[in-house]
């Protein structure tokens, strides 16, 4: 797995006190959700998943992100230290687009069970690093299909099909338009790449799933797409979305994402070429070429794990 390591380490630095993040009464580890926590955390070696939001220092709830003084604050941070402030705006973008994928649509992808937890319910947290190294809910709530044994038990609510179930994580994740428009108020940067970094995390984190549980890629990569076209339909103008990137090697064909909108990370480094340093391996600014002999590299360095 390739891990996604952003340049978040600015929100560590400056944080304005917002709330008091409570651990929260719902954390009995013999909930499903807690169950559904522990096993995804398993999975997910880079991002632990809780139920109760842990005490501690630089954890962030969701709803903050729509706090115009926080989100000044965390913007303020990021341009200081990548010095540009394109690349500050979009990191915003992908910090919150992570996060909501991360809470909402993994559970779904992985287990079919969709947490009903808003934004003042469910947090992040940042490690020393810089990146999201896990999120939680502060709520048992939670919506299943019919088949799943915790049917019947308090705070489940049942839904019929899969598509349903996928519909209603597309209806929390869309709750992230508030969000983008804040940092819109804050700083210079356009709905498409705020919404592009959304949907480039959906198709990576549903190819990362593929990979950790040894499933179908091309069947979770057409699973991504409808999933990503129902975000698409709900946000008219949004036209670039990140496409599948097959490679071969010596134990058959892996699948990567080429991201639909540029991170700009290459914006702040000195000497950056198009097809080496500086860009990203799935960056639409890099050639195929280029990529494709990075991504084998890549797996024959880690032998695909």
């Amino acid at each position: 797995m390739i891990r996604f390591i952003a340049h978040w380490q600015f929100l560590k630095s400056e944080m304005i006190p917002f709330m008091n993040l409570d651990p929260g009464a719902s954390t009995a580890t013999d909930r499903p959700l807690a169950q559904t926590a522990l096993r995804l955390s398993r999975l997910n070696a880079h991002v632990a998943y809780s139920l109760g939001i842990p005490a501690g220092d630089h954890w962030y709830r969701l709803s903050a992100s729509r706090c115009e003084r926080q989100v000044e604050a965390w913007y303020r941070e990021a341009k200081a230290r990548c010095g540009d402030s394109r690349r500050a705006a979009v990191i915003l973008g992908q910090l919150l687009a992570t996060s909501v994928v991360h809470l909402w649509l993994v559970p779904v992808l992985a287990e079919n069970r969709l947490p009903l937890a808003d934004f003042e319910a469910s947090a992040f947290h940042v490690h020393d690093d810089g990146w999201i190294d896990a999120v939680a809910v502060d709520t048992a709530r939670m919506a299943v299909l019919p088949h799943d044994p915790a049917t019947g038990e308090p705070g489940v609510t049942v839904i019929e099909t899969r598509d349903d179930l996928l519909s209603l994580a597309v209806e929390q994740l869309l709750a992230i338009e508030r969000s983008f428009e804040c940092i819109r108020s804050v700083c210079r940067i356009g709905r498409p790449f705020l919404w592009g970094s959304l949907l480039d995390t959906i198709g990576a984190q549903a190819l990362a799933i593929a990979r950790m549980t040894g499933s179908d890629r091309w069947r979770a990569w057409r699973e991504a797409e409808d999933i990503m076209e129902r975000v698409r339909v709900a946000c008219p103008g949004l036209n670039a979305r990140p496409r599948p990137f097959a490679v071969s090697w010596i134990r058959g064909e892996e699948l990567f994402l080429v991201r639909g909108t540029c991170c700009l990370h290459y914006r702040t480094v000195q000497g950056a070429e198009p097809n080496g340093h500086g860009y990203c391996n799935g960056c639409p600014l890099r050639t195929d070429e280029s990529r494709a002999s990075n991504f084998i590299a890549y797996l024959e360095r880690t032998n695909g794990d």
